[in-house]
């Protein structure tokens, strides 16, 4: 096979296994542009909670400093909450898109 017969083969490919994955999901026909949506801000959802959890995580240095002061330890503890309430929404994202 040819490149050029790889390259026209591939969009049928993905579009009958689109196809294939909402007749398995919804029980009925659904049309494969529904699902290239879906799953297009599926991946995007995802994209931003990542790049959303590496910025957190690099900032986060600063943040833990502040459980030291009796005062300021919420701030600490409020920070690492939200690194392990994002780390289960990335793993729950990255579970869903496999």
């Amino acid at each position: 096979m040819s490149s050029s017969g790889v390259a026209s083969f591939l969009p049928k490919l993905i579009v009958n296994s689109f196809m294939e994955a909402g007749k398995f999901i919804a029980g009925q026909e659904v049309a494969p542009d529904d699902l290239l949506v879906a799953g297009i801000r599926l991946s995007g959802t995802m994209a931003v909670a990542l790049i959303e959890m590496y910025l957190v995580i690099c900032g986060g240095a600063i943040l833990v400093g502040f459980g030291g002061f009796e005062y300021t330890r919420d701030i600490a503890l409020s920070y690492l909450l939200y690194s392990v309430y994002g780390s289960i929404r990335c793993q729950l994202g990255g579970s869903v898109l496999r």
